[in-house]
């Protein structure tokens, strides 16, 4: 059987990686949602969400180089 979802550690997961990506923290958004997703394998909101902030961090390393 599969573990039980830690349904708070997930949301709050979600809610402190959303807050770091609004601010342009998009290493500390990545890590959030990586810790979500540690809780939550299979969550697709959080899946999409830590793909958006590489793809976000990556752009802005691209800029500062």
């Amino acid at each position: 059987a599969r573990p039980a979802v830690d349904a708070a550690a997930v949301k709050q997961a979600l809610t402190l990686g959303n807050f770091h990506f609004n601010r342009g923290e998009y290493a500390d958004a990545i890590a959030e949602y990586e810790r979500g997703l540690a809780a939550d394998r299979g969550n697709t909101e959080l899946s999409s969400a830590v793909q958006r902030a590489r793809v976000a961090k990556q752009a802005e390393d691209r800029v500062l180089q």
